[in-house]
């Protein structure tokens, strides 16, 4: 089992690609003997490339082979953008 978990972190500090922003809080908890985990994510200030939001909050839930980004929500001044989708991965840990 892996736990871990991350906040107040500063994105532009790490020069990683150009993604910006400040990271609020990210959690994250793997079982790999059941092959299950859930994660979710909340940043201020989301800034790729020629996208940016005032905020960014999104979970993830993996069962077995599937891996589901149950909802993601981009806000920004004038608009809201919600998605959400899944993806089959068969095989993707050898047991």
């Amino acid at each position: 089992m892996v736990d871990a978990a991350v906040m107040g972190l500063k994105l532009d500090e790490l020069e990683l690609a150009s993604l910006r922003g400040e990271v609020q809080e990210v959690s994250l908890s793997l079982n790999f003997d059941t092959r299950m985990g859930r994660g979710k994510v909340s940043v201020a200030g989301p800034r790729f490339s020629g996208l940016q939001g005032e905020a960014l909050s999104g979970g993830v839930r993996w069962e077995r082979d599937v891996i589901r980004l149950e909802k993601a929500v981009l806000q920004q001044r004038s608009s809201r953008w919600a998605f959400s989708a899944w993806q089959l991965i068969p095989h993707l840990l050898p047991w």
